[in-house]
């Protein structure tokens, strides 16, 4: 396509160029203007018609000319130089690419730089001349005299007051104050690295990624390239999602990442050690070991502790079994009637003496081999040395709080409970009178309390009850929050409770929570950072946790009473371990028992309030407008219950009462129950703020506040009510 330019008179062009708005348009001209009159004599015209409009204009026109610049327009744009209407990038443009066309000299270069720096100040004048001789390739006499100015002029140091030449000062600068001297002021590197990452974050970016790397290792050389690309993720949050290497790291250093600048921060709730290693006649781990070494008549026992320390000596104990004490005994006594036979008088007859001796001897062997004890199991005996002769010994310290916890750990169902009910206690006092509790000993005073309500059985003891009271003093305030986090690492790993009894720990956690001013809303967001806290909760959805505390709240009043009796799932869990048990076992989330028939019982079986809905037999209604019929059966013999399209066979016809009953608590949990439960929004953000308080991170770079987990993006600290 032809160029609609090339048919246009100069006059035309100047003319079209000053009067255009469009930048873009207005440079065409100017292509056009300088390829008409750039080896003519038109040149210095052109220039003088430009320069009439605009300064400006001209020294576009001077910028788009090929070097070099006829001499015409050099002297005309060299005398205009020293105007400051124009800005100072142009001005130094210009006077580069004038530079680059006149001779190396100090009479050609000279009144240049002398148009540049009029009215300046010396330590200025330099700073100009360098500015000037980034924009021309080569020229050796203003790099004379660039060198010469950085002798003769000295410059203050902004921190120190110190007077050096430019090169000193920039030396001075970053090993003394790690400052960067740039058009002359000292500059803190860090903001200059974040104005190119915000530059390379943006969108369109103005600068490309490997900018970013380059110079923070220039400024920043102790920094890894995982940090400068968690800065650049930092701020792309909003345009995509975070980079997977971040996440990777954090989790396996057991960290959460900063929300405002992705910077990892230690997570205070670390995972639980490991049990220790438990084999059939061994235990060991951390340096400590102990060794059952198992004969058909002994044990002989070895115990092993590191060299630090000191009052544990390696020692050696040996424990007879029912064979090895038969054998002495019967022995003994043997030897025994071997002398008095040898004195006995001679009419005795040797043989039926002999007889006699050998029975009576096989009947003291037989009878100490039946009523001496057996030996305990090699791995129990190690179990219950580790703790008589091990942790009996130890007091909770920096050295000993992993072997503990591990040892611990490993004693649940294992071992002689009643033997090591002293030391545990013990130990328990020991570590919760420690003032400043960290992540270590937070975990042995849990699993220590794990085992010792594991042992409570025991004595009779209900495992549950025992938990709630732990998890009781967390929301009390009397112990900090991970505390609750290792128990309940615990009780799911390790306590191993069936599906009722964790049925019933959830409901009785629940009703402590509530009993402690948290409402619905507060235990999700407690239960947001507690995983395993939320799995002994029962993996809850706020819609539960609202009607949960919707018949929390009735327990006492009944408003329920008008519909029928009932009675809730709290009370039972409470007094009725056995039978709430059992109701939890097939139906977990129950919250409310309906009293129906016992004629309607023993065909249907419990019938239980849910936050789903109301679950009769095997089936779960929720719309109290189904149908809901009692026929006959289609043979003639026994009825069936049609709920909707499910239908319960039955073995006897249900009370004519019972279906407007079912009807009516189907209405009272979708008109009452729900509507109220949708209407507990309100929150108690001092109680969550004193529970979550001992988690949350400051971070180091940018002193952002936040909370999260391992291998997560926290949450601005505090959280939102």
């Amino acid at each position: 396509m032809p160029d609609p330019n090339a048919k246009r008179t100069p006059e035309m062009l100047i003319r079209l160029a000053s009067v255009a708005k469009d930048r873009t348009a207005q440079l065409q001209f100017l292509d056009a203007l300088v390829m008409q009159t750039y080896l003519g004599p038109l040149s210095m015209k052109t220039y003088q018609a430009l320069a009439i409009t605009s300064t400006h204009l001209a020294f576009d026109f001077v910028m788009r000319m090929p070097d070099p610049v006829p001499k015409g327009v050099l002297l005309l744009a060299a005398q205009a130089l020293p105007d400051r209407v124009n800005p100072l990038p142009l001005r130094l443009a210009v006077a580069g690419k004038l530079l680059g066309s006149l001779p190396d000299s100090n009479q050609a270069v000279g009144p240049i730089v002398r148009s540049m720096t009029a009215g300046l100040s010396r330590s200025r004048v330099l700073e100009r001349m360098i500015q000037l001789q980034s924009r021309v390739d080569r020229c050796d006499t203003l790099d004379a005299m660039v060198a010469t100015a950085e002798l003769r002029v000295k410059l203050n140091c902004p921190k120190c007051r110190v007077k050096l030449t430019r090169p000193e000062l920039i030396v001075h600068l970053w090993h003394r104050h790690r400052l960067i001297f740039e058009r002359g002021q000292a500059l803190e590197p860090r903001a200059m690295v974040e104005k190119i990452l915000t530059q390379v974050t943006s969108y369109p970016s103005a600068k490309l990624p490997e900018e970013a790397f380059q110079a923070t290792a220039n400024y920043f050389p102790q920094s890894e390239p995982l940090q400068v690309l968690q800065a650049m993720a930092a701020r792309q949050r909003s345009l995509g999602t975070i980079p997977r290497p971040l996440i990777d790291e954090a989790g396996t250093a057991f960290h959460s990442l900063c929300p405002t600048c992705l910077a990892p921060l230690p997570d205070r709730i670390r995972p639980l050690p490991p049990p220790l290693a438990v084999t059939a006649n061994r235990l060991a781990g951390d340096g400590f070991s102990v060794q059952v070494w198992e004969t058909a008549s002994r044990q002989t026992v070895e115990i092993q502790t590191p060299e630090q320390v000191r009052n544990l000596a390696p020692v050696s104990s040996r424990r007879w079994g029912p064979r090895g004490v038969a054998v002495i005994v019967a022995g003994l006594f043997l030897f025994l009637f071997s002398l008095g036979f040898w004195f006995a008088p001679a009419r005795v007859p040797p043989f039926g003496l002999a007889v006699l001796m050998a029975l009576i001897g096989w009947g003291i062997y037989a009878a100490v081999r039946f009523f001496q004890p057996k030996l305990s199991k090699a791995s129990v005996r190690a179990n219950d040395v580790a703790w008589q002769e091990i942790a009996a010994n130890l007091t909770p310290n920096i050295a000993s709080t992993r072997f503990l916890t591990r040892l611990c750990l490993s004693s649940v169902g294992r071992g002689s409970a009643v033997e090591r009910t002293q030391i545990l206690q013990r130990l328990i006092e020991q570590t919760a009178e420690r003032s400043e509790p960290t992540a270590p000993t937070i975990q042995l005073l849990a699993a220590a309390q794990a085992l010792q309500t594991a042992d409570g059985t025991a004595f009779g003891k209900d495992k549950v009850n025992d938990l709630v009271k732990l998890f009781e003093a967390v929301f009390l305030g009397e112990l900090p929050i991970d505390h609750a986090e290792y128990l309940a690492e615990m009780a799911t790993n390790h306590l191993q409770l069936s599906t009722g009894d964790a049925g019933r720990l959830s409901l009785r956690l629940l009703g402590v929570a509530f009993e402690n001013n948290l409402l619905p809303q507060d235990i999700f967001a407690l239960l947001n950072y507690l995983p395993w806290v939320r799995m002994v909760f029962g993996l809850p959805t706020l819609h539960q946790l609202q009607v949960a505390c919707i018949i929390w709240r009735g327990k006492n009043s009944e408003p329920w009473a008008n519909v029928g009796p009932a009675v809730t799932l709290f009370d039972l869990a409470k007094k009725s371990p056995v039978a709430c048990r059992k109701i939890l076992s097939f139906c977990p989330d129950a919250l409310l028992k309906l009293e129906i028939p016992e004629a309607a019982q023993r065909s249907l079986g419990d019938v239980l309030l849910t936050p789903r809905g109301l679950f009769i037999g095997s089936s779960l209604l929720a719309d109290p407008d189904t149908t809901i019929d009692l026929e006959r059966s289609p043979r003639g013999s026994g009825w069936t219950l049609k709920i909707g399209r499910e239908i319960i066979p039955l073995d006897r016809k249900l009370p004519a009462e019972l279906l407007p009953l079912i009807t009516a608590w189907l209405h009272y949990r979708v008109k009452r129950v729900l509507p109220q439960a949708e209407g507990l929004t309100r929150t108690n953000p001092l109680k969550v703020r004193l529970l979550l308080n001992p988690l949350a991170n400051a971070c180091s770079l940018c002193n952002a506040q936040s909370i999260g987990r391992t291998g997560k993006v926290g949450d601005p600290w505090p959280l939102d009510s």
